[in-house]
């Protein structure tokens, strides 16, 4: 299918059925303060308050979600912050997207809350905690909710036993910086307690020894860890996503920090079966392979509906706004015709020539598959 989707810049998501990779933030606050993210920057912009209006969300579950395979209703915010969240829930329920939920710190997951969600059948609910420990969790996320999120994830494990669904899974997500390095092993068994089903982990950005947090200044350590984590992950059933340690060559280049990209791809050595939603996409006449899929498989949707084509992008212009055009005349727009034509014939531009979407499952379609435990 990517072999014949490729060959065209015009597009028609509805002649592949679900075929389309839905990444939405329905709101643009979080209640989190994270050390490692640009979220105060954000505030300090000025940037106003966005909440997607439902009707707005209705149009575009109408017009889009018939095509969508993989939704997220949160990218870079806290979903549960929405007001009308449970409304937006009951009309997402409605299109039957095959795979869809939110990425939340799950301070907010109250009774209500998790109710609202079990009733929806989500299918995936993914859990940002990266770390075992009261203090870890308040020096990282600048609040003091740990205890908090453990008694709002078991009670939701709780509800889930009482009903006798498996909905939703949980997954969960842990930045790799020195200051939690030490809480990784332990984190692993925190996670098989709480019944998460899969564990993700990322390195913290900027990924450089300029970051005093990044684990290339402490690689030696870093390997030790990897190697126990691989050690548990093996002995149990609980999937786990971790970057593989560093190579020397990887580390005599992370000086510089132009170079600094490099060392976001994963390598494939021993990638095992399943562990990567894409390989290489070769396409005839293009090259060896192709940079980037997303343009033909992905779109990023703002509070207000604005479309860019993926979440590295939103602070460019959008491709379009959803609230006044249609999804088929952005979709197959100027802006993506021309995106997609220069991808195909790798003559990159802008932020494509510097893209740090090479961690694992960073994006969903990125050159390099990911390394799995």
């Amino acid at each position: 299918m990517f072999r014949w989707t490729l060959r065209r810049f015009r597009h028609d998501p509805a002649a592949h059925g679900r075929s389309l990779l839905v990444r939405m933030d329905i709101i643009n606050r979080c209640n989190s303060r994270c050390f490692m993210c640009p979220y105060v920057g954000y505030l300090e912009s000025g940037a106003p308050t966005q909440a997607m209006d439902s009707a707005l969300f209705e149009r575009i579950a109408a017009r889009i979600f018939p095509y969508t395979c993989h939704l997220a209703l949160s990218c870079a915010f806290e979903p549960l912050l929405h007001p009308r969240f449970r409304d937006l829930l009951a009309i997402a329920a409605r299109h039957g997207v095959p795979e869809w939920g939110v990425v939340t710190n799950a301070s907010l997951l109250d009774e209500k809350m998790a109710a609202a969600i079990l009733d929806s059948r989500m299918p995936a609910l993914a859990l940002s905690l990266d770390g075992v420990t009261r203090e870890t969790y308040r020096a990282i996320r600048g609040i003091d909710a740990f205890d908090a999120v453990l008694a709002n994830i078991r009670r939701l494990q709780e509800m889930k036993r009482r009903a006798g669904v498996d909905h939703p899974h949980l997954f969960a997500n842990f930045v790799l910086m020195r200051r939690n390095l030490d809480e990784v092993v332990p984190y692993l068994a925190l996670c098989r307690e709480l019944g998460v089903e899969d564990v993700t982990f990322v390195h913290v950005m900027p990924r450089s020894r300029e970051n005093a947090q990044s684990l290339l200044n402490d690689p030696d350590r870093y390997a030790a860890v990897y190697r126990e984590a691989k050690r548990i992950a093996e002995s149990g059933p609980m999937r786990v996503l971790l970057p593989a340690p560093f190579t020397p060559d990887e580390l005599a280049a992370a000086g510089p920090a132009d170079r600094e990209r490099r060392l976001q791809q994963s390598r494939a050595d021993d990638l095992r079966t399943g562990g990567a939603q894409t390989a290489l996409l070769p396409v005839e006449g293009a090259g060896d392979d192709i940079f980037c899929a997303s343009p033909w498989m992905m779109v990023f949707i703002s509070p207000n509906g604005d479309v860019h084509p993926c979440s590295h992008r939103q602070n460019d212009p959008p491709f379009g706004n959803l609230a006044v055009s249609s999804f088929q005349e952005i979709w197959n727009g100027p802006a993506y015709l021309e995106l997609r034509r220069r991808l195909y014939r790798h003559r990159l531009e802008g932020l494509c020539r510097t893209c740090e979407a090479f961690t694992p499952n960073s994006e969903p379609m990125v050159r390099r598959p990911i390394r799995i435990l």
